[in-house]
């Protein structure tokens, strides 16, 4: 389950609530994904059920043997996204404006994750990160519905161990996210977090394809002149490659397989080193 966790992290691509102004901007996607698979030694497994009301996504149930779960996402009247619900877990979405200014999620009615976002030129240009400390058991419970896997879907494996080694140190901790953009799509992601005084930079860069990825502007504005471009850049990723302090430590191919412009089977490899991982999943539309 955990794999399919950071995959839709990773296939949505960069998500980073991309508050585009395009004045088009609504989500309107001629294939609305009903389910994903993951594939195991040749069978197909469910793991996700997305439930839709017209344009609009309601929830989706996460399956799984041992942890099931059902995330359900609440609309404001400009149907911009402001409440996600799962799990024990809550998370609000606060605008200024057209533009998402700040999100706070708590778990259980205590605060674990704040997320303060600014904008240049429509798109957001930086983001900083506070966690409250939680132990593991807290973070794999929040896993399956962690909001940063809206915001940040192909580096989210990185941010998340950042996030993770933050909460631990008791001292909120801040992580400072600028992103750099390439028309709708953002190419690479400065990451810089500061841990008991030590400060560790990171650098996730991407290349993408010019094909449709299913998920652009999953929560946007969809039927007024408010254009918030949320989640997930227009296009899908073809390449990863993960920076630590100047050093590669990782990088991600993805390969695809297309109807209609939108990818229907996705495999993803992974070279950390000399090891090799191939996951490969399956859209229903």
């Amino acid at each position: 389950m955990k794999k399919n966790i950071i995959f839709c992290l990773c296939v949505a691509l960069i998500a980073l609530f991309t508050s585009c102004e395009k004045k088009e901007g609504v989500y309107n996607p001629s294939k609305q994904i009903q389910k994903i698979y993951t594939v195991d030694d040749g069978e197909k497994e469910l793991e996700e059920v997305w439930h839709w009301d017209g344009k609009v996504l309601t929830s989706i149930d996460y399956v799984d043997d041992m942890n099931s779960t059902t995330a359900t996402f609440s609309y404001d009247k400009q149907k911009r996204m402001v409440a996600m619900d799962a799990g024990g877990a809550h998370t609000e979405f606060i605008y200024d404006g057209k533009y998402i200014k700040k999100m706070e999620t708590t778990y259980e009615g205590v605060v674990v994750s704040i997320i303060e976002f600014e904008h240049k030129n429509g798109k957001i240009s930086e983001m900083r990160i506070t966690d409250v400390f939680m132990d593991d058991n807290v973070w794999d419970k929040m896993l399956i519905v962690n909001p940063m896997r809206y915001v940040i879907p192909e580096a989210f494996p990185v941010v998340e161990k950042t996030m993770r080694k933050c909460a631990k140190a008791k001292g909120n901790d801040q992580i400072i996210v600028k992103l750099n953009w390439k028309g709708d799509n953002a190419n690479s992601m400065e990451i810089t977090s500061t841990l008991w005084g030590e400060t560790m930079t990171e650098l996730v860069e991407l290349t993408f394809d010019n094909k449709n990825n299913p998920m652009y502007g999953l929560f946007s504005s969809m039927n007024s002149d408010v254009v918030t471009n949320l989640f997930v850049n227009k296009n899908n990723a073809l390449t990863m490659n993960y920076n630590l302090m100047g050093e590669e430590v990782a990088k991600v191919n993805y390969t695809y397989e297309y109807e209609d412009n939108y990818p229907t089977k996705i495999t993803m490899t992974s070279f950390y080193g000399d090891e090799v991982d191939t996951e490969t999943y399956i859209y229903e539309y």
